[in-house]
C-alpha cells in the first residue's frame, strides 16, 4: 500500500484534477524542490516567507516531474509551460498547498496501525532517533526513519507520506521553534510511543522561558492512550508532572526506571568512546558506546527504553546500541587534509547544554598535538543570549587542554573576555575568516579540533573545506 492518486481523489472532494489518468493507482511521491524533483515525483509548490514555489513550476517540468500540486488561486503559473508539456503532466489544484500537505499526511497516517515513535527535546532528537533506527536495523525489523532533521511542519508531513504497509515500526522526530507548532505536529503524526530527550534553552526566542519550552514539549503526549508509553528524562525537575498514561523515566539518577552509572570517557588511537553501567529494571549490564560524549549516554538510555517497549530482545538491544557508529555533524570524528590531525564535527547545531557537554568532553580527550576549539554563536536564545555565551566563556576558561580558540559571530565575542591570557584567541565575523585563522594553526601534525555552533553560523562549510 503506497500513497496514490486514488487515495487523494477519494479523501479530498474539494481537490480538482487536470489530465487525470485512467490508472488511479499511480504512486504519488511528493517533492518541494523544483531543482531536485525526479521523474515520477509530484512537485508541490509551497508559498514561503522569501519565495513562492509557483514561480518554479517550469523548472520542475523541465526536470521531468510527473505532476504539479498548486494553489487554485495561482493557476496562472501554468502559463509558463507549453501546451505540449502541460498535456503530459497531471495537475492537482488545491485551496492552499501547505494545508493540503498537512491534511494529506494526517489522513495517510490513519492507514497504519504499527507503532509510531515520536521524539522531541531541545537536544539529542536526531541522535536518539538514529540509535533507535540502528537497533531496529540490527534486529532485522523493517522500519521507517524520518530523513535527517526533517522534523517541522513541512518535513514531518513529507516523511509521513513515505510510509507503506511494508514497515513494522516508524520513527520520527518533532522539532518546534514557536508556540502552537507541537499541537499541529502531533495532530498529524499521533505517535503511540513518545520521547522527550532533554529540555534546554534552545529556541527561547520563539518559545519563551524554559517552563514554556517544557509545556510545549509535553504536548507530544496529548494523543497517547492509557496503555501507550511516554518516555522522558527523569533527571530534570522541570519534566516532573502527572500524566494519565504510563511514564518511563531514564537518566543518571538512581530513582529513574532506567539509569546509567560509572560513566567513563576514553580516547585512544583516534577513537572516542564512552562506557557506562546500564541499570535496566532488574538487569545490570556494561555498555560500550563507539561514539561521542556523555550526552550520548542520555540518548542511548532513551533509545534502549523505546526498543524495550517495541518488544525487542534485550541482547539485541545491547548489540544494536554498541554497534551504533554515529551520525553526521554530531560529534563526528573526521580526518583533516594532509594528515594534519583530526576534527570533531559538531557543527549541526548548538544550545548551552550541548555546547557545555561538547567542550567538557573535548577537554578530556587525550591528544599529543595542539587542541583547537572553533566555536560560534548559539542562536535563538532571546534576551539571555549574552548570559549564556558568558556562561560558556567561564566553562571554557576552566578547561585544562584547550589553548587555541577561534570565536565566530557577534555573540561569541563575549567569551574572549573571560578566557585567561594563556589562551590564544581570535574573534572573527564568519566561517570564511575562521578558515583563514584556522589555516595558521594547523601547520603541524596531530592537531585535534572541535567545531561547534548553531547551524546558521555555517561552520559545516569550514569543515568541508578542511577535511578529507
Amino acid at each position: 500500500m503506497r500513497l496514490n492518486l486514488s487515495f487523494i481523489k477519494e479523501n479530498f472532494s474539494s481537490v480538482s484534477f487536470l489530465n487525470l489518468p485512467d490508472n488511479l493507482n499511480l504512486p504519488v511521491d511528493i517533492s518541494i524542490d523544483s531543482r531536485t524533483v525526479k521523474e515520477k515525483q509530484f512537485y508541490l509548490a509551497l508559498n514561503g516567507e522569501n519565495f513562492d514555489g509557483h514561480n518554479f513550476v517550469l523548472d520542475a517540468v523541465k526536470n521531468g516531474t510527473a505532476g504539479l500540486i498548486i494553489n487554485e488561486s495561482q493557476i496562472n503559473c501554468l502559463h509558463s509551460i507549453s501546451k505540449n508539456d502541460l498535456s503530459k503532466i497531471i495537475i492537482i489544484r488545491v485551496s492552499q498547498t501547505h494545508n493540503f500537505l498537512c491534511r494529506l499526511a494526517s489522513e495517510w497516517r490513519k492507514q497504519f496501525e504499527f507503532p509510531i515513535v515520536g521524539i522531541t527535546g531541545s537536544v539529542g532528537k536526531t541522535t536518539t532517533k538514529q540509535m533507535i533506527h540502528h537497533i531496529l536495523k540490527t534486529s532485522q525489523i523493517n522500519s521507517f526513519t524520518s530523513y535527517k532533521n526533517q522534523n517541522n511542519l513541512i518535513g514531518l508531513p513529507l516523511n509521513i507520506l513515505k510510509l507503506t504497509d511494508e514497515y513494522e515500526v516508524a520513527v520520527f522526530e518533532l522539532g518546534i521553534s514557536q508556540k502552537g507548532e507541537m499541537d499541529q505536529l502531533v495532530d498529524i503524526l499521533r505517535p503511540t510511543i513518545c520521547v522527550i530527550t532533554y529540555i534546554s534553552s534552545a529556541h527561547v526566542q520563539g518559545l519563551g522561558s524554559l517552563k514554556n519550552i517544557a509545556e510545549e514539549k509535553f504536548k507530544i503526549f496529548k494523543h497517547l492512550k492509557n496503555d501507550e508509553i511516554a518516555v522522558l528524562c527523569g533527571d530534570q525537575k522541570i519534566l516532573e508532572k502527572s500524566f494519565k498514561h504510563p511514564v518511563v523515566k531514564f537518566g543518571n539518577n538512581r530513582s529513574n526506571h532506567i539509569h546509567a552509572g560509572r560513566i567513563k570517557f576514553d580516547s585512544a588511537n583516534n577513537k572516542i568512546s564512552v562506557s557506562f553501567d546500564l541499570y535496566f529494571y532488574k538487569q545490570k549490564r556494561k555498555v560500550n558506546l563507539n561514539v561521542g560524549h556523555s550526552g550520548f549516554v542520555n540518548n542511548s538510555l532513551a533509545a534502549i527504553t523505546v526498543a524495550h517497549f517495541l518488544n525487542i530482545d534485550f541482547e539485541k538491544i545491547i548489540k544494536g546500541i554498541e554497534s551504533y557508529s554515529g551520525f553526521e555533524q554530531r560529534f563526528e570524528l573526521q580526518a583533516l587534509k594532509d594528515k594534519k590531525g583530526f576534527l570533531i564535527n559538531d557543527s549541526y547545531n548548538a544550545c548551552p547544554q550541548s555546547m557545555k557537554v561538547a567542550i567538557e568532553s573535548f577537554d578530556q580527550i587525550k591528544n599529543s598535538g595542539d587542541k583547537i576549539a572553533i566555536l560560534g554563536d548559539m542562536l535563538e536564545l532571546g534576551k539571555k543570549q549574552s548570559y549564556w555565551h558568558r556562561h560558556i566563556g567561564r566553562l571554557l576558561a576552566k578547561t585544562k587542554t584547550i589553548k587555541n580558540v577561534i570565536l565566530v559571530g557577534k555573540q561569541s565575542r563575549v567569551i574572549a573576555d573571560l578566557l585567561p591570557f594563556a589562551v590564544n584567541v581570535k574573534c572573527v565575523e564568519n566561517w570564511q575568516d575562521a578558515s583563514k585563522e584556522y589555516s595558521k594553526l594547523i601547520d603541524q601534525k596531530n592537531n585535534l579540533t572541535l567545531v561547534k555552533a548553531s547551524h546558521g553560523i555555517e561552520l559545516d562549510k569550514l569543515v568541508k573545506k578542511v577535511t578529507d
